[in-house]
């Protein structure tokens, strides 16, 4: 059986190589290593049968410099550098690109240059192309033997496939332009280099003279910089005199705007303002119509971030299980990338993963939100059921909903933090965490889940905070209810060096408006007296019997599994 005839491709990269030879041979290659990797398996080739290689560079196989003999900067004149010969040698001779190249390339009969397609993938297109015919004696008179350039755009199937249908030949005009951008670079840069080390060392005492390079784009930019500043550091005020003539006409008048907006001169000055004055009246000569839209051109011309590139991962989506990015911007919110849904957060404070916690209904993970200082207030909250509040008729229950500062602006919903959820069994919820009534509103006293060593106790409504015990170890609500005010029982484990129990006891358990030990310990921030609310309380509300908490037993909130 005749032997396939064979094409080497070779690539600006690897990763590039291996893109190709996925596309072209649809995943059915093998791969062994070299100086860089070697992808081969059949196909077609021009309407024929191949047995394709697929390899890479890394970049330059060549690079420029000077003959040994002008490396001595002592014996060499700057100046004799700009009509110094120059040489090519391997850029990375440990990667032996140049025979990795040879050594692919023999027994192949055709050639296919997939660099970059500008001109410095053109000029490494004939760095490769001399390798292979200097190596292998590869003759591009011979018809059968041929090297063909691929031009694409991106590294994608449909490129790839329309680049193998239209090959081209290398241009060489784009080739020898880089090699003469190369050999300006070189003798530009290696001249002035050595003429500034040389010229400056000696002189400045502080200024680390074994090097000072030059570089052919970056120093002409340093120039300007520096001419710049210069000018800004030296530049002195003068006066200047402008003309700004006034029309009246039917009682509209209209401030004309000077072509040659200020003069220097005001003898020149002087002189334009009598010709306007003695001419007493203007002549319309053009009419031109423009909206005064500037702001909005501005807007048009500025360049704004996707939401899916903006912010960092905080919590997981309860819908993808994908991380929501947390936009810090005003309106504070989470942004799911996967489905493309926006949850709107409070404002004015910080927002943390809560534990990696998830709420029972919507699988979403929850998030801590607390505003700075020792009297700040925080509480956990779900980005869905605070943007999409699950239970209906939540502003009947717990009437406006105060500490929604950002969903009034937003229009997102009722904006329903975990300390007003009605959910029975979720342990964040204002059933399980709530305490007691607030003296100063309608809302219900809740606990604090992060503020150790500091505890507190928060209203669900309103800026009334209560102060706990400090430096307890842990302070937490019990399934316990008070017999006298129907307030929820908190259990605390004090620190043994501030133990206010007898014989050194830490563990305590009680009501904080009949214990009288809690009653002595607490203290009100924001708001009146701290007493018990006999009966009712104030007989309003959301129906919490004897000033208890949460809300009446017999209340049976509907809930919504909407969207779930």
């Amino acid at each position: 059986m005749a032997h396939l005839p064979r094409v080497l491709m070779v690539a600006e990269k690897p990763s590039i190589a291996l893109s190709i030879a996925s596309v072209l041979s649809h995943g059915q290659m093998s791969t062994r290593r070299g100086s860089t990797e070697v992808h081969e398996f059949d196909g077609m080739f021009r309407g024929f049968k191949a047995h394709y290689r697929v390899t890479s560079v890394i970049g330059h196989v060549f690079s420029v410099d000077f003959p040994e003999k002008y490396q001595n900067w002592s014996t060499i004149d700057p100046q004799d550098l700009f009509d110094a010969p120059i040489q090519k040698k391997e850029s990375n001779p440990k990667a032996h690109i140049c025979r990795h190249l040879s050594n692919e390339a023999r027994g192949c009969s055709y050639m296919v240059l997939w660099l970059d397609c500008d001109r410095e993938g053109e000029n490494i297109c004939f760095e490769g192309k001399s390798i292979i015919i200097e190596c292998t004696g590869f003759d591009m008179k011979d018809s059968k033997r041929k090297v063909y350039r691929a031009k694409f755009s991106s590294v994608t199937e449909k490129d790839i496939s329309k680049a193998m249908d239209n090959l081209v030949e290398p241009n060489r005009d784009e080739a020898l332009a880089v090699d003469a951008r190369q050999e300006i670079d070189l003798k530009v840069g290696v001249a002035f280099s050595r003429f500034q080390t040389s010229y400056f060392q000696g002189k400045y005492q502080n200024l680390d003279c074994r090097v000072i390079s030059y570089g052919p784009c970056q120093t002409p930019t340093l120039g300007f910089c520096v001419q710049r500043y210069m000018q800004i550091n030296t530049f002195k005020p003068e006066k200047f005199w402008s003309l700004r003539p006034h029309l009246m006409k039917d009682g509209y008048e209209l401030q004309l705007e000077w072509d040659r907006r200020r003069l220097f001169d005001l003898e020149a000055a002087v002189v334009f303002q009598k010709l306007v004055v003695e001419g007493r009246t203007a002549k319309v000569i053009d009419v031109s119509e423009k909206q005064e839209i500037e702001h909005m051109d501005a807007l048009f011309e500025a360049q704004f971030s996707p939401l899916a590139d903006s912010g960092r991962a905080l919590s997981k989506c309860g819908k993808c299980l994908r991380y929501m990015k947390h936009i810090t911007a005003v309106p504070p919110r989470l942004f799911c990338g996967t489905c493309e849904e926006v949850y709107y957060l409070p404002q004015k404070g910080t927002v943390k993963l809560y534990k990696e916690l998830t709420c029972p209904l919507d699988n979403f993970e929850l998030v801590i939100y607390s505003v700075p200082g020792t009297e700040g207030k925080s509480f956990p909250l779900c980005p869905y059921c605070y943007n999409s509040p699950p239970f209906e008729g939540i502003d009947t229950l717990f009437g406006p909903a105060k500490t929604a500062n950002a969903s009034a602006k937003t229009k997102t919903g009722s904006g329903m933090p975990c300390s007003l959820c009605p959910h029975p069994t979720c342990p964040h919820s204002l059933r399980n965490q709530g305490v007691c009534a607030c003296p100063e509103c309608e809302g219900t006293l809740v606990l604090d889940p992060v503020s150790f060593p500091k505890w507190k106790l928060n209203c669900n409504l309103c800026s009334c905070i209560v102060m706990l015990p400090e430096g307890a170890h842990r302070i937490a609500t019990t399934s316990n209810r008070c017999p006298e005010c129907d307030s929820a029982i908190i259990e605390i484990d004090f620190n043994k060096k501030t133990t206010p129990l007898d014989n050194g006891a830490t563990l305590h358990q009680g009501c904080v408006l009949c214990d009288e030990l809690l009653l002595s310990l607490v203290e009100v921030k924001h708001g009146r007296s701290f007493v018990r609310r006999g009966g009712r309380g104030r007989g309003r509300g959301r129906g919490r019997g004897r000033g208890g908490r949460r809300g009446s037993k017999a209340i049976d909130p509907k809930m919504s599994f909407r969207d779930f």
